[in-house]
């Protein structure tokens, strides 16, 4: 079932077009990934689901109701957690921030403070809940905003850049809670630059540039489409060396700084042609399969190719 529908929706700022006509739905409990550089309508994006801006035209919906017509109703099905951390009460505690916002959902007291208690354990601030969060490091108010989306249980939790501010581990629970929120029927909705994060935990991932979808599906789906199925990278390669013998490389390849990155179909052929170029010699080289990080170059650079 879709509950994050989405068609022909356009946002403007004055001649900026940050939403062209885009269309495209989310399901029942799914993580669904939104890929782009600055710019590109990610957080315009979030900002319209969460009734927080309407669109130049088309619509959005979410669980069928209305971003604009029915506002009310979806910010109470809708639960949001942005980048900037500015928006927590910053002279309250972690508590009493997370009590303001239940009390704002109308959740009663009892409920409210046994709500509480579970979003600071869930995101491990139990410890921390009654200090300020002008002490809170930039991380715990990261993981405060996330318990403040989730205070009232929404169905549908827009992310912006959640893993922004986190350590390793916080990044891992990050993932955990996600994947542990979807398995109860809810949908998750993330804007991110961390690639390699959101092919562990998206379901399906789209990625936008200039407001623009130019790919959508499952990342495995997205590899998989890719005309080569791994990296070969060669590392510590004196540049006058590579330059040498770049004429005779026959794969697609960049170099960045010292590394020399070449996208290739057959590993084995690519270790054969480095040992008689002399290469294993002058630095290492490794292979690893393609990734998400791989989809998103190579859309963008066809999409500079093309002019678009």
């Amino acid at each position: 079932m879709a509950v994050v529908e989405v068609e022909r929706l356009t946002r403007k700022y004055g001649t900026l077009v940050a939403l062209n006509n885009i269309t495209m739905s989310i399901s029942e409990g799914e993580v669904f990934g939104l890929l782009g550089p600055n710019g590109a309508g990610k957080t315009t994006m979030v900002n319209i689901l969460a009734t927080q801006l309407t669109p130049t035209s088309g619509t959005a919906s979410v669980c069928g109701f209305d971003c604009v017509a029915h506002a009310r109703m979806v910010r109470s099905l809708v639960g949001v957690a942005p980048a900037n951390t500015r928006s927590l009460y910053w002279r309250l505690t972690g508590e009493e921030n997370l009590l303001h916002y239940a009390d704002l959902y109308g959740l009663s007291a009892s409920r409210a403070k046994a709500r509480v208690r579970e979003c600071l354990e869930l995101l491990g601030l139990s410890e921390v809940g009654k200090r300020l969060v002008s002490t809170y490091s930039h991380g715990m108010r990261a993981r405060l905003l996330l318990a403040r989306a989730l205070i009232h249980r929404p169905r549908v939790l827009l992310l912006d850049e959640p893993w922004s501010a986190l350590d390793p581990e916080g990044r891992q629970e990050l993932i955990n809670t996600l994947t542990e929120i979807a398995s109860d029927d809810r949908t998750v909705f993330v804007c991110s630059h961390d690639l390699a994060l959101v092919e562990r935990v998206c379901t399906r991932v789209a990625i936008i540039n200039a407001g623009e979808i130019i790919c959508e599906g499952k990342p495995s789906e997205l590899i998989s489409r890719l005309p080569f199925q791994y990296v070969a990278e060669l590392r510590q390669v004196p540049r006058p060396i590579v330059e040498k013998i770049a004429a005779s490389i026959p794969w697609k390849w960049e170099m960045i700084g010292n590394e020399v990155k070449i996208e290739v179909s057959d590993p084995k052929v690519v270790f054969a042609w480095a040992e008689d170029s002399g290469l294993l010699s002058q630095g290492s080289l490794s292979i690893r399969r393609s990734s998400l990080e791989d989809v998103y170059f190579f859309e963008m650079q066809k999409r500079a190719r093309e002019g678009i």
